[in-house]
């Protein structure tokens, strides 16, 4: 980020075009496809979060009384939900692997999420060097903005006043 705004131009154009193959070589494409959206991905890790905060324990046990109110309304539930498996009370072996699964996914959210919020900053000091007098950095920065379009990076299509 530091090096979009170093004094040569030949650096900020390279470091333009690395961030341009950073974002069409992205390695958050696992899961959910390639795109960029920032909401989209925070709602993801927000679903995340909460089904963790279902999966896990109790933190005291004197909790079995809070439960209690509680069972009266799973009762309802679960007889209009019968087929449905019981996500609220799940077993020991799995309850730490499906932890574990939602923790690693909850951390590869988190990446993604700071990867975009990057680019969202680094797209900022790229639109002003699209009024450059250097030929090759209008180039480059064009070059970005197309592709960090494709991937649906917000910032893509955010005109500022020159």
């Amino acid at each position: 980020m530091r090096s979009l705004e170093d004094k040569s131009s030949h650096v900020r154009r390279n470091v333009i075009k690395l961030l341009t193959k950073l974002i069409s070589t992205h390695p958050f494409a696992l899961l959910h496809g390639g795109q960029l959206s920032y909401p989209e991905w925070h709602e993801r890790l927000e679903a995340v979060t909460a089904q963790i905060k279902n999966l896990q324990p109790p933190s005291d046990a004197p909790g079995l009384a809070e439960n209690a109110g509680a069972d009266d309304n799973d009762q309802e539930d679960s007889e209009s939900n019968q087929n449905a498996p019981n996500e609220d009370h799940p077993t020991g072996a799995t309850t730490g692997e499906d932890l574990m699964k939602l923790q690693l996914t909850k951390r590869y959210y988190s990446e993604a999420l700071k990867f975009i919020e990057s680019l969202h900053e680094a797209s900022q000091t790229i639109s002003l060097l699209l009024a450059s007098k250097n030929k090759s950095e209008v180039l480059e920065s064009m070059d970005f903005f197309v592709v960090a379009d494709a991937y649906k990076l917000a910032t893509a299509k955010v005109y500022s006043p020159l």
